[in-house]
């Protein structure tokens, strides 16, 4: 994959990242723990799938795509 499309992709992933913290707020205000936990969860594992399976393949061809905010996690990559 070349630089531009790379960049592309893990700007709309972090845009889903973002939505889905959003979907994750509008849960823990509208419903009980317990749903709220589940929805949680399956979000959780959404969110691991997309780093493990689509992000780092991108970050370890080209490390200074990495955004400030996963900087933290560059010895893991």
């Amino acid at each position: 994959m070349d630089k531009e499309i790379a960049e592309k992709m893990i700007k709309k992933m972090l845009e889903l990242s973002s939505e889905f913290s959003e979907i994750a707020n509008t849960i823990k205000k509208n419903c009980d723990e317990k749903e709220f936990i589940t929805y949680r969860n399956g979000i959780g594992k959404i969110l691991a799938d997309i780093f493990d399976y689509l992000m780092l393949p991108i970050f370890r061809n080209y490390p200074d795509l990495i955004p400030e905010e996963l900087k933290h996690l560059k010895d893991k990559i």
